[in-house]
């Protein structure tokens, strides 16, 4: 079975990456957020360990610190996000020993995901305002912004509500940020606005990637979406070939069978059977040279070629007529066949060949 690519239809999805789809069709919406939920677990697993290992990191940093005298007040004060770091590991080993639990459905992984973004906007945001109070550094806030955005998988609208969160939050840092005599110094100003141009930026590359990324997840779902539609439609065509060319051979074989009878009939005594004999080859011959003619028509129908041949009479005594062709197979399977009609006739244009 070979699959076209017609353009516009079954498997030429169009991935335009300028433009901004921002949910899927509504009848897909929830499938998408289901399928976005469980590629954020997947990623939220990966980022629980490492966060674990950066914590454990700091900690040998702390004691660093503390045996080589820097400890003060400040890294005190670090060291309380550094133990809210040892958290992670909690995530990390549910989401390692319970995937297929959670991604069952949506407020396990709700549950997962929240309680992770709550964590990573404690841990990393809190410490990159408190560095910043303190040395006027920025590397950890921008590590925020970054994993965050590679973390959770969020719609534009949700990136825009993060980022205007994190930029307010840091923007209020760099105001507070007064431990400078010269805080009212045109240098100290322009440091200041320097650096919320810096967070600016760099959010925005930030927004930029974390875009793409969604636009992915989203045309990859599509993508998926009209494979899996494509494979159900060409299962569903085999299926109906298949049962098709069951019945055909059971339609072939039953006018076979009556004149392949027939003709020993008449051949073991002609006078007995010559004048019905013949009338039921006949028949049946006709029946089955009239069934030849629809299979031949179905390569008309594939290659768009099937001419219409229209008649004027009473559709009606046709159908009638088509209902008694099966009557006899009906009788056979124990079947009682009526046909009831409110018209007694309708004459109209009709093709014949296409109604039986």
């Amino acid at each position: 079975m070979k699959m076209h690519r017609n353009p516009g239809k079954g498997l030429n999805f169009i991935r335009n990456p300028f433009k901004l789809r921002n949910r899927p069709p509504a009848e897909l919406e929830n499938e998408f957020i289901a399928y976005k939920d469980i590629k954020s677990i997947d990623r939220i697993g990966v980022a629980a360990w490492i966060g674990f290992t950066l914590t454990i990191f700091m900690f040998g940093l702390d004691i660093f610190r503390i045996k080589t005298g820097l400890w003060d007040e400040w890294y005190a004060r670090l060291f309380i996000f550094h133990l809210l770091g040892l958290l992670f590991l909690v995530p990390a080993i549910h989401i390692l020993r319970n995937k297929n639990w959670i991604i069952q459905t949506r407020l396990r992984r709700g549950v997962v995901i929240w309680g992770m973004v709550v964590l990573t906007i404690v841990f990393l945001l809190g410490q990159s305002v408190l560095i910043y109070l303190q040395r006027g550094a920025l590397v950890m806030f921008m590590g925020y912004i970054f994993v965050a955005g590679w973390m959770f998988a969020m719609s534009h609208k949700e990136h825009l509500l993060f980022n205007f969160f994190s930029l307010t939050t840091i923007g209020i840092t760099i105001i507070l940020r007064k431990d400078n005599p010269d805080w009212d110094s045109l240098e100290n100003a322009n440091f200041q606005l320097i650096s919320f141009i810096e967070v600016l930026f760099l959010s925005i590359i930030a927004y930029s990637f974390d875009t793409f990324d969604y636009q992915q997840k989203l045309e990859n779902f599509m993508y998926m979406r009209e494979i899996e539609k494509e494979q159900k439609r060409i299962r569903s065509l085999e299926a109906f070939k298949s049962k098709f060319f069951t019945n055909l051979t059971h339609e072939i074989r039953t006018p076979l069978t009556l004149i392949s009878g027939m003709a020993a009939e008449i051949k073991e005594d002609p006078k007995r059977w010559a004048n019905e004999g013949s009338e039921i080859i006949t028949r049946n011959s006709g029946n089955l040279l009239n069934l030849i003619n629809q299979i031949l028509d179905l390569s008309k129908i594939e290659n768009g070629s099937l001419d219409i041949k229209m008649i004027k009479g009473d559709i009606v005594s046709y159908l009638g007529y088509i209902v008694d062709a099966f009557r006899g197979h009906a009788i056979a399977k124990n079947i009682h066949l009526h046909f009831l009609t409110e018209e007694q006739e309708i004459i109209m244009d009709y093709d014949p060949d296409k109604y039986m």
